[in-house]
């Protein structure tokens, strides 16, 4: 059984109201190193923050945070995390916020989380059970129809169909029913990635914080993962989204800013 201590975790705080280089500045404080305007490529304007310990912590652009003017929109990207590195985590968030930063309707909070031990039946039993309870997950979570409709979108019934039907046993299988065809090397931004469970997207190597909206309060959830699709060793994210008519019973299923 896999433990909490034994998974690797990556996020992305999506955060407005403070610059860039004033969100580096406050992480600096938590972390120690050095502060670094890499700002390329420029649709990102990265600053780097390279920490005492020598993991490196970047803050970005996000043009998807609309509701401040585009020097205020910061996305801290996290190294790969483990669970003894919670606190500082915490202690991060604690400052950006003390320094002014907020997350308005439309930020985010993204979670990537990986292990060498996730298997194909796994994800789609993690599948099974998200898809059942969406309904109550969204109403917990206060997901906007506005969220359902473009970044959280339900789960698709035909793939909860077919995993049900046919349980994968690799990875290529779960990709293949995901997609309805085997797609081995998916867009970036491939719509499918903005459902309630992403799991779709799977790098070679850990997770890198790309996930997408889990979050308390105004910050709407969404988990996603980045590519490429259904390899070894995958990190695993999720989303999420809204459903129709399929029964949930019956089908074989069986910190925040303010």
């Amino acid at each position: 059984m896999v433990t909490l201590e034994e998974i690797k975790i990556g996020v992305e705080v999506e955060t407005t109201q403070l610059t860039r280089r004033e969100v580096a500045d406050a992480i600096r404080s938590v972390v120690g190193g050095t502060v670094e305007h890499i700002g390329t490529p420029s649709c990102y304007d990265p600053y780097r923050v390279t920490d005492a310990r020598g993991l490196v912590w970047n803050v970005v652009a996000d043009s998807s945070l609309t509701s401040a003017p585009p020097d205020k929109r910061a996305e801290i990207v996290s190294p790969i995390l483990g669970y003894a590195d919670i606190p500082v985590l915490q202690e991060i968030i604690r400052a950006v916020r003390r320094a002014g930063a907020r997350a308005g309707a439309d930020a985010g909070l993204h979670i990537h989380v990986s292990n060498e031990h996730v298997t194909p039946k796994a994800l789609a039993n993690l599948c099974k059970l998200v898809y059942k309870q969406e309904e109550i997950i969204y109403a917990a979570l206060g997901v906007s129809d506005a969220r359902k409709a473009r970044y959280c979108k339900p789960l698709n019934q035909e793939f909860i169909r077919r995993i049900c039907a046919n349980p994968p046993r690799t990875f290529k299988q779960l990709n293949t029913q995901w997609y309805g065809h085997y797609t081995e090397h998916p867009q970036r931004y491939d719509q499918s990635r903005y459902y309630v469970a992403h799991r779709i997207m799977w790098r070679h190597r850990s997770c890198r914080s790309q996930p997408r909206r889990f979050a308390p309060h105004n910050i709407q959830p969404h988990w996603v993962t980045p590519h490429p699709p259904f390899t070894s060793t995958p990190p695993f994210t999720l989303v999420l989204r809204r459903k129709s008519s399929l029964s949930r019973t019956g089908t074989g299923l069986s910190s925040g800013f303010e």
